[in-house]
């Protein structure tokens, strides 16, 4: 059990004077929280366009539209980053069908960007 401070008065709703000040413990409630998936597949992304964001979408095999998801690109944990590789920045990521990941892809340059192709790691979180 986690344990945090509550003031006094918020426990009763009336604010206190600074000589009433005093701290209450109360507990944390668990969430619902079930299960964390992690995913590693390997996707190959078209370019971008000059100027455009495009929405790219992939089958992960296990993903739920009820999933809430993370997506790092397979650069990331080597510290590469695309505004210095030239390649389009990965904006959003969303489960848009069962088994199907989509993710957004946007390039600010006046040419085509690459996207990174290689394991991306995709962390779902199931609630019940």
């Amino acid at each position: 059990i986690l344990l945090f401070p509550i003031p006094a008065w918020a426990q009763t709703g009336f604010l206190p004077g600074p000589d009433q000040l005093q701290v209450g413990i109360a507990p944390l409630t668990p969430t619902s929280m079930s299960l964390i998936k992690v995913y590693t597949p390997t996707l190959v992304p078209a370019t971008t366009g000059p100027s455009m964001c495009v929405e790219q979408t992939f089958t992960v095999t296990g993903l739920k539209t009820t999933d809430t998801i993370f997506v790092n690109r397979p650069e990331a944990a080597n510290g590469v980053f695309p505004s210095i590789s030239g390649q389009a920045s990965m904006t959003s990521a969303r489960v848009k069908a069962a088994d199907t990941l989509a993710i957004n892809f946007c390039n600010s340059r006046t040419a085509t960007a690459s996207n990174a192709s290689g394991p991306y790691t995709v962390f779902a979180i199931r609630t019940p």
